[in-house]
């Protein structure tokens, strides 16, 4: 458990789509927003889906149907190693023997309780795999893809779009954050000055990226740079962009 909760070790992906599935299955909200971590990220949550079915592969569910028995007969004399010896595969029985001449008999017994809770806890876990037929529903589920006016992050978005093209679809939305041509097209600068010179070159970028996002996504929101350290204005002047779009 340890492990696998670490940052990168796959299962606080999977308990977040364990967690969706139970929210969504709850039909207490009309509405539940998720805010999945940024970049790449996004897709290592996708895949937790994913990642789930292989770890119930046969090989496991065979264990499990054992160990169920066992659970519903009763836990009397079927645990511990002589279980491990019986239902696990050789291969691996010769891993758990070299482990617990390693770690001691504590190992296998706590294997085993750990397999016995999973088993236990199964169904939450395949019962998650049907969210996979939501995420990707045109009509259960709308993205939003959050980038922003650079071209590092233009190329990993539609990176992301080619990766994740079985959920993104034509309803699929592109947030386009930190727009500077309204405010470009304010400024007044002297005309054929360096600084007129910078202000074309900017609105030219900038038209070349949302040009390129636009060929991708037929829905973009554009959204403003907001020149201020105050979070209160953030929202403010984000809301009345927002509005826009209503």
């Amino acid at each position: 458990m340890n492990i696998l909760t670490r940052p990168y070790g796959g299962l606080n992906e999977i308990l977040a789509i364990v967690e969706l599935n139970m929210q969504y299955q709850s039909k207490k909200y009309e509405t539940i927003v998720l805010d999945t971590p940024p970049g790449s990220h996004f897709l290592d949550f996708l895949d937790s889906v994913e990642r789930i079915n292989m770890f119930f592969d046969q090989s496991f569910i065979d264990i499990f149907n054992y160990l169920g028995r066992k659970v519903e007969a009763g836990a009397q004399s079927g645990f511990g190693k002589n279980l491990v010896n019986r239902v696990i595969a050789s291969g691996v029985k010769k891993l758990l023997s070299y482990l617990n001449k390693v770690t001691g008999d504590k190992f296998i017994d706590e294997f085993v309780e750990a397999i016995i809770a999973i088993y236990k806890t199964k169904s939450t876990f395949i019962s998650a795999l049907d969210l996979q037929h939501v995420l990707k529903s045109e009509e259960n589920s709308n993205w939003f893809l959050v980038t922003s006016v650079e071209h590092n992050k233009l190329q990993e978005a539609l990176a992301i779009k080619d990766q994740a093209s079985k959920y993104i679809t034509k309803h699929t939305y592109m947030a386009l954050n930190k727009c500077i041509e309204k405010e470009l097209n304010n400024w007044s600068p002297t005309t054929n000055s360096e600084e007129a010179r910078l202000k074309e070159s900017l609105i030219k970028k900038e038209a070349k990226l949302k040009e390129s996002l636009k060929e991708n996504f037929k829905q973009v929101l554009e959204f403003p740079e907001v020149f201020s350290l105050s979070p209160l204005d953030h929202v403010r002047q984000l809301a009345i962009s927002w509005k826009e779009y209503n």
